[in-house]
């Protein structure tokens, strides 16, 4: 998804009645307000794979899986974001008893476009690894082959592995799973260079 600017200063009260009103979706940092416009076919492609994969590998582990409609609470409600797959093992720790926003996901990914490469490859994935619970954030470019994982070592510190060959598997190490990029990739057409 990509997203567009709406104004500026809000506080989170603010934040939370803006999105309960209109009928998309809006991200906050630091008193922004972002609304977030339609995704792509293989953008949605891409989301459909991995939710279909990652609910197939998870299936009777105790994870849950949710395409970008849970939203996830980072810090002290200095952002409010909606990643386009998260995964929460274990109980959902959910922000202030509503059952749309959470605090604790584990694995997060984000498919990138144009207008939010920048911003997730800077702001939102500094801002998730400062997130205690999360152990990886996947990034996915959705018009090449080519995925980012940052996993957190034991030690707490970040590391980070590239995969950009068709023929390569995606290991989620945090969910003991491996998903082949020809399946995270199934029907997606890549731009031609």
């Amino acid at each position: 998804m990509s997203m567009v600017e709406k104004r500026s200063r809000a506080t989170v009260a603010e934040y939370l009645a803006y999105e309960d009103s209109i009928a998309g979706k809006a991200e906050y940092l630091n008193g922004e307000i972002f609304d977030m416009e339609g995704a792509s076919l293989n953008h949605n492609r891409i989301v459909s794979n991995l939710h279909f994969e990652l609910r197939r590998g998870l299936s009777g582990k105790g994870c849950e899986v949710f395409p970008g409609d849970m939203k996830v609470r980072l810090g002290l409600d200095t952002a409010f974001y909606y990643p386009d797959i998260s995964v929460f093992c274990g109980p959902i720790d959910l922000v202030d008893d509503r059952d749309d926003i959470a605090r604790n996901p584990i694995v997060v990914f984000e498919i990138l476009s144009d207008a939010t490469r920048r911003f997730n490859r800077g702001e939102k994935k500094h801002q998730y690894m400062l997130l205690p619970s999360l152990k990886e954030y996947i990034i996915v470019e959705q018009n090449r082959p080519l995925v980012d994982v940052y996993w957190k070592n034991p030690k707490g510190k970040w590391e980070f592995e590239t995969y950009q060959d068709l023929n390569e598997t995606l290991k989620i190490n945090s969910l003991g799973l491996e998903i082949p990029l020809r399946e995270l990739y199934a029907l997606v057409a890549f731009e031609v260079e």
